[in-house]
């Protein structure tokens, strides 16, 4: 995943939509979800790593509650709730350039 598993979460608007994009402890597995907590636009950061004792998780913005990698809060005021998934793919780039040539890179 190289760059984007060193800024994991990544949280960029598409068509104005708030996205959180995440990359696993592995560096190979990603998820992309909305990132917005009832109806609220939420900022995610990463606590602890695979280095750390404490097991991988993202903390929120907005209620300060702690999410696994499957985009669900497993403690604190948002507990129980899951962040819609959005699908995404994980592709080679000169595949994917050979049909869609006139995408736009993202650089950050």
């Amino acid at each position: 995943m190289g760059d984007a598993a060193k800024q994991s979460p990544v949280i960029d608007r598409v068509h104005g939509e708030p996205l959180l994009i995440v990359v696993a402890p592995d560096h190979k597995s990603f998820r992309v979800f909305l990132s917005r907590i009832d109806g609220r636009d939420a900022e995610f950061f990463l606590e602890g790593d695979e280095a750390s004792s404490k097991a991988w998780s993202l903390v929120d913005s907005t209620t300060a509650s702690e999410w696994n990698f499957q985009g669900c809060a497993i403690s604190g005021p948002s507990q129980g709730k899951c962040l819609e998934h959005v699908p995404a793919l994980k592709d080679y780039w000169f595949d994917w350039r050979n049909y869609h040539p006139d995408t736009t890179i993202y650089k950050r």
